[in-house]
């Protein structure tokens, strides 16, 4: 509201009168017309935050379900259910051994994070995208190898949603004082809505091996969960 009076007033100095093409009882020439533009504005403004606040009560709504309204695309060891009207997720139970099989790597049997990628590329394991383009390429019956990467590994071993719990809400959009764009931030921990899911690891424990392994091998990257 007060950044619409602002522009106005900016338009003003320049000569320029602003109109309403759908109110015509709004009139510059009129001296109240800052208190009826701000009515104006300050209504639709309280429509949009309604309009938002229906948005994210629905999508909550709907994730509690167990149905994803993240997007298209599900999360490492998920797949859709096809015969859902929504897109709800269910266990991939390939993608659920690949997990297990590198939290098992990792933590019984010490290796590090390279060593874990070379022993998925040779042993055939592929990625989501890998699995993807695999299906293009039946038909020609062309051999396609995993392409992992380390910093993959390390982000599946400090996902909490391995082990029961996910967070909806994890970032938000703000508006960055300094460049005066909008950017997307991390919510307060406080702020995420927690829920509960299916989980992935056959043993909890490995998760907080697997925890403290990291903390003592990248100090610098503190485990935040699921974030």
């Amino acid at each position: 509201t007060v950044l619409l009076i602002q522009y106005v007033e900016l338009l003003n100095d320049y000569w320029v009168i602003v109109v309403s093409i759908t109110q015509s009882s709004f009139d510059q020439s009129w001296g109240w017309w800052k208190i009826l533009l701000s009515v104006f504005a300050t209504l639709a403004e309280m429509e949009r935050d309604l309009i938002r606040e229906r948005t994210m009560e629905w999508k909550r709504k709907k994730a509690k379900m167990w149905y994803y309204v993240w997007g298209w695309k599900p999360p490492f060891w998920y797949s859709f259910h096809t015969t859902s009207l929504w897109n709800k997720l269910k266990v991939d139970e390939d993608e659920k051994r690949v997990v297990n099989k590198i939290f098992e790597l990792y933590v019984n049997e010490k290796k590090s994070l390279g060593e874990v990628v070379k022993i998925l590329e040779r042993d055939g394991e592929l990625t989501r995208d890998d699995k993807i383009l695999a299906l293009w390429e039946q038909k020609s019956k062309k051999i396609v190898s995993g392409r992992w990467h380390w910093t993959v590994v390390r982000r599946m071993l400090k996902d909490e949603r391995y082990i029961w719990k996910y967070y909806y809400w994890k970032t938000r959009k703000e508006l960055n004082k300094k460049t005066k764009k909008i950017e997307t931030v991390q919510s307060p921990k406080e702020h995420m809505i927690e829920l509960s899911c299916e989980p992935i690891l056959n043993d909890f424990s490995l998760f907080e091996k697997a925890e403290e392994l990291l903390e003592e091998t990248y100090p610098e990257y503190k485990i935040v969960n699921n974030l």
